[in-house]
């Protein structure tokens, strides 16, 4: 059907593919309100059908009608973390204790099957554990149905209903402006709005190749040598990367044994790559956005992971003129705004700090590894496995913090064998998880792009008792009760993960935020361990301050850019790797 709606769309017929569109729809959201499905296969099926939803995003945009735009688009954005999210916030507040208990535990259950699930490669044991995962996802879908009978309240609280236009006004801070990013096979679509009420769209040109240009930036960004870097790496044995420029006028990296690409031309500057995305996003920003001192930006496919503020206007960057954050989606806005709100009237502490983990294996100090080089991340094994050494720099960050905030050891301060998954369970077991407003990782991030449920926080890998790995995963992330203002994943490469249609990026963006924290501070590259220290630092003495989070995280990469950290630490590479999701 979406395919002849397409054909009908391009033939000029623009109300009768409307009509299909909105049949599928409507059809897709009568099954999402019936439930029935297990979340994965949910997901799956609403990966199928979005693209429906978008293409009716664009075709109400083109003939001027913005507010059903906007809904078709809030529709196809993130569902299933907004039901999950939404359902255990009012589950907190209904719920009693023991049926709590229940349903967390059932959830638990569930997440110990998906960590397990992706790494079994043996075909009837991976089946074996799937049964017994749907089997839970029965029981869980049966004993959630039974409490929505008992609490209609329940029932109607986790019946969340998409974010209109007049609303989304509403939830923006003064002076900013909202970019929400629609994504299709052929075309990006932008909605615009601002605090003021303005509101408008824009169709971006074609840009050919798109998910390769940004992988060859994110790349390029990530080296404090920028292209350099990745030509001539500094680690021994890693591989040697070039980046050209196709006819077409977009950007592949390969690696240098690969050979030339027809036609194309070796890119020797970041300058043209930064210099063609920029001129193709913001040139087409009308007025009012580009004057907005902030951009909330919801956004979609490939998009979802390039730092916006490494763009440049007017021979500035972004993040100088500009405080950057980004939300999942605008009804996930009102859902952090609604938790900042709630979580002010409870009874916290400042900070839990977890880091420097005991690792069990020195950083690299030869003399050609610079300091700024120490990545928080694997350098590999012969054997394939993940080595993690250990990272100074976070001792640095935890003791900064320390001071800032007055932690104590055992109680708000892990570090060393205690900066361990026995430790964030016992936490999340007695309830501490609730009882701070800022907590922070330091630690080792591990990225599964594949399957993002193997995606984790690193932590301690010493006497690791029954039943553990050290591998904080995102399933049981998920599962837990934060209820901080900020949870800070000083890590590298947390902010990555599977993008799927419907639901955004999969992973540690999904886990925390579905784990019931109102925002997050997550990175898109390896992380550079002592300018990271100094980064979290500076953010937090902002943040102790008075500073807003999202205005002290803007505050902070400035100072980076303008040099004050250090000459060597303006390049991207030690602060463009932040990002802010939340209100």
């Amino acid at each position: 059907m979406r395919d002849f709606a397409m054909l009908l769309d391009r033939a000029g017929e623009s109300e009768e593919a409307k009509k299909i569109y909105l049949t599928i729809v409507d059809a897709a959201e009568s099954l999402r309100i019936e439930g029935g499905l297990p979340d994965t296969l949910r997901r799956s099926y609403f990966a199928t059908v979005t693209p429906a939803y978008k293409a009716l995003a664009v075709l109400e945009a083109r003939i001027g009608d913005f507010d059903q735009a906007l809904r078709a688009t809030e529709l196809s954005k993130a569902r299933t973390l907004l039901e999950t999210s939404t359902a255990r916030g009012v589950a907190r507040s209904i719920l009693s204790a023991e049926e709590r208990a229940e349903l967390s535990d059932l959830e638990f259950g569930i997440a110990r099957f998906d960590e397990r699930i992706p790494s079994v490669t043996d075909v009837g044991a991976r089946a074996d554990l799937e049964a017994q995962r749907n089997a839970l996802s029965t029981k869980f879908a049966e004993t959630n149905a039974r409490l929505e009978s008992r609490y209609p309240a329940y029932r109607q609280a986790t019946s969340s209903s998409a974010v209109n236009a007049k609303e989304a006004v509403r939830l923006l801070p003064e002076g900013a402006a909202l970019l929400d990013l629609v994504q299709t096979e052929s075309r990006t679509l932008i909605l615009w709005m601002t605090a003021e009420g303005e509101q408008g769209s824009v169709t971006l040109p074609d840009n050919p190749n798109l998910s390769a240009t940004l992988e060859a930036y994110r790349a390029a960004l990530a080296k404090p040598d920028g292209i350099d870097g990745l030509r001539y790496p500094q680690r021994s044995g890693a591989p040697r990367h070039l980046i050209w420029k196709l006819p077409d006028g977009s950007f592949r990296m390969r690696r240098l044994e690969d050979g030339a690409l027809d036609g194309a031309t070796i890119v020797r500057d970041i300058e043209q790559i930064r210099s063609s995305l920029s001129t193709w996003i913001l040139s087409s920003l009308p007025k009012q956005v580009l004057a907005a001192n902030r951009w909330l930006i919801c956004p979609d496919g490939p998009l979802s992971l390039l730092p916006f503020d490494t763009l440049r206007s007017d021979d500035r960057l972004v993040g100088e003129t500009h405080n950057v954050s980004f939300v999942q989606s605008i009804s996930m806005m009102r859902l952090s705004s609604e938790r900042l709100k709630k979580y002010s009237d409870l009874s916290r502490g400042p900070m839990l700090a977890v880091g420097n983990p005991t690792y069990g294996t020195a950083p690299n100090t030869a003399p050609s590894q610079r300091a700024i080089d120490t990545l928080r991340g694997p350098t590999g094994s012969p054997l394939g496995s993940p080595i993690w050494p250990d990272l100074p720099g976070t001792a640095k960050e935890l003791s900064a913090l320390t001071e800032l905030f007055d932690l104590r050891k055992d109680a708000s301060l892990f570090s060393g064998e205690a900066a361990s998954q026995s430790t964030i369970r016992r936490l999340q077991s007695s309830g501490g998880l609730g009882h701070f407003r800022y907590v922070v990782f330091a630690t080792h991030g591990y990225l599964h792009p594949q399957n993002p449920e193997l995606s984790a926080i690193v932590l301690s890998q010493a006497n690791l008792g029954p039943g553990e790995d050290g591998y904080l995963r995102g399933p049981e992330l998920a599962s837990f009760d934060f209820r901080s203002d900020l949870v800070f994943v000083s890590a590298c490469e947390t902010g990555l993960g599977k993008w799927t249609s419907g639901e955004g990026i999969l992973g540690l963006p999904f886990a925390l935020q579905a784990g019931g924290n109102a925002t997050t501070i997550l990175t898109l590259w390896q992380i550079i361990d002592e300018s990271s220290a100094e980064f979290v630092a500076r953010f937090f003495a902002k943040v102790k301050a008075g500073v807003p989070l999202a205005a002290a995280l803007a505050a902070t990469k400035r100072e980076f850019i303008r040099g004050d950290a250090g000459e060597e630490r303006k390049s991207p590479a030690a602060w463009a790797a932040f990002t802010y999701y939340g209100q």
